[in-house]
């Protein structure tokens, strides 16, 4: 979690499943994509290093876990 959400977190008296419930966290644009398609969507980018793998989508509970 990046500093400024820490301090809204901690002056808001948020607890954490709301600040990411909320807020992105910081994340900004989001791609969703099959794995197999990963490499050429980091291809189409300006700079090495902008597009980061942040979680993937399983089946389940229908239920979001961060880890």
């Amino acid at each position: 979690m990046l500093p400024v959400f820490k301090v809204m977190q901690r002056l808001g008296n948020v607890a954490e499943s709301e600040m990411h419930r909320t807020f992105n966290m910081g994340v900004g644009m989001v791609i969703v994509c099959a794995p197999a398609d990963v490499d050429t969507i980091r291809y189409h980018f300006d700079s090495p290093g902008e597009v980061h793998s942040i979680g993937r989508v399983t089946e389940g509970k229908r239920e979001v876990t961060l880890v």
